[in-house]
């Protein structure tokens, strides 16, 4: 898969060709009617390879190369758009962050852990990574542990 459109001469003028060709502007967005890839990602063909729409979008309208591990982010959590208004670099963590802070991550909505107990202001307490946490089974873990220690200690 080439990593850039910078790679290929003249890629730059035959993305935003393609760009023209394959797009649906009926919104805000401007989604990718060409080939996708695996979770609806447009796929557009660059040199020998291949390259997200998405992330040629944003090479080539910012004229920037994106920074070796970084990814282009959607601000409209849309994966066929490419419109270079909707698109942002960012990291694995930023990614990661506005799914969590949009309430698109599969635990986001669940209003209960895994044992039962409700994800309440009382029960619920966030931890270092950002990931919420039982109140009650802490506290059981906890007093497991602390057993456990205990019995290893005579």
């Amino acid at each position: 898969m080439t990593k850039s459109i910078h790679d290929d001469q003249g890629a730059k003028a035959r993305i935003l060709a393609l760009i023209e060709s394959r797009t649906d502007r009926t919104g805000a967005c401007w989604l990718w009617t060409g080939a996708t890839v695996k979770g609806g990602y447009g796929n557009v063909g660059v040199g020998r390879g291949s390259m997200l729409a998405h992330r040629a979008s944003y090479e080539a309208h910012s004229g920037e190369r994106i920074p070796e591990g970084m990814r282009v982010l959607h601000s409209c959590d849309t994966p066929p758009c490419f419109n270079p208004a909707h698109l942002r670099v960012g990291t694995d963590v930023d990614n990661m962050r506005d799914r969590r802070d949009r309430g698109n991550h599969p635990h986001a909505n669940r209003t209960h852990c895994p044992k039962g107990h409700a994800y309440d202001a009382a029960n619920t307490y966030v931890n270092k990574r950002g990931e919420r946490q039982c109140r009650a089974c802490s506290r059981a873990r906890n007093a497991r542990n602390r057993a456990a220690r205990k019995g290893n200690a005579r």
